[in-house]
């Protein structure tokens, strides 16, 4: 049994969308169920996300924050099945066919993955998984694709981008090749990118430079962004709303400042005591030794 009640505490500040900015997605009762048993993993959800802005997902391991995110994507595996709704430009994600959720899957909604040695094709230079990408979902050359890989590599800060595209992911860092994968799902300038974990597998310099370059690239093309975390440190610099996940529900959603500085529900705060306090020390060295 919990410690902790359950049921979603909505703040009383609105966290929809300034007026006259709409939302790209609206996400209603969201659900992911056992196919063989029919048992619920995820809750219910419910949350909206706004052009150019940034819901964050936070919550422990096991809470659901994955599942939510691949429900909406179309990556939940066979054994799962979403449920509810999750409309982004007129269409349900969550009942959309598998060619249609192809299409839309890079060109107008990005994912990167917690793991980036694992969203790359081992066998294949970086340049090669690039063009391969880029002239399926968008009208490229070969070589239009290479030189937009290398305006994309100058926006995330990687260096000597002509040697990266040589390179196979093996010969990279866990940190290059993050920032590889923001640059692809930014190529095709998607209205939508859901972050799961981004910055969990690496070291606490390169998150920091990751982290910067989502407050860069937010800024500049006006993307909105889903940011999936148990590091509220991140989240909190990031983040216009967030969404509190336990035990596959949500717990507590509402604008960020709210949530950090008046949390409503028990589970929130005590996330907030415990977790908070750890990376905010973390953060104040880390942004002391970059001023």
């Amino acid at each position: 049994m919990s410690a902790f009640n359950t049921g979603c505490q909505k703040q009383e500040q609105s966290c929809a969308a300034a007026p006259h900015v709409p939302h790209v997605l609206d996400v209603r009762n969201l659900r992911v169920v056992q196919r063989a048993n029919g048992q619920e993993l995820v809750h219910g959800v419910d949350f909206t996300l706004a052009a150019g802005a940034c819901l964050g997902i936070v919550g422990e391991s096991g809470s659901g924050k994955t599942l939510t995110c691949r429900s909406i994507m179309g990556l939940l595996p066979p054994t799962l099945a979403g449920e509810g709704t999750a409309v982004f430009n007129g269409i349900d994600l969550v009942h959309a066919p598998a060619e249609q959720m192809r299409q839309l899957r890079g060109s107008k909604i990005a994912m990167v993955l917690q793991q980036p040695m694992t969203a790359f094709d081992p066998l294949y230079t970086m340049g090669a998984q690039f063009r391969e990408t880029l002239t399926a979902h968008g009208a490229y050359t070969a070589g239009q694709a290479e030189d937009l890989a290398v305006t994309m590599f100058g926006r995330v800060r990687l260096d000597a981008p002509q040697e990266v595209l040589r390179s196979y992911p093996h010969e990279l860092s866990g940190g290059m090749l993050q920032r590889c994968m923001i640059a692809l799902a930014l190529a095709l300038e998607p209205q939508v990118i859901v972050a799961d974990e981004p910055t969990t597998a690496l070291d606490a310099e390169t998150q920091f430079e990751v982290v910067q370059r989502f407050l860069e690239l937010r800024a500049q093309c006006n993307t909105a962004m889903i940011f999936v975390s148990h590091d509220l440190g991140v989240v909190q610099r990031l983040a216009d709303a967030v969404l509190v996940m336990k035990d596959g529900s949500c717990v507590e959603y509402g604008p960020a400042e709210t949530v950090f500085n008046a949390p409503q529900h028990e589970y929130t705060q005590y996330l907030i005591r415990t977790r908070l306090a750890l990376t905010r020390g973390f953060e104040a060295m880390l942004e002391r030794a970059h001023a």
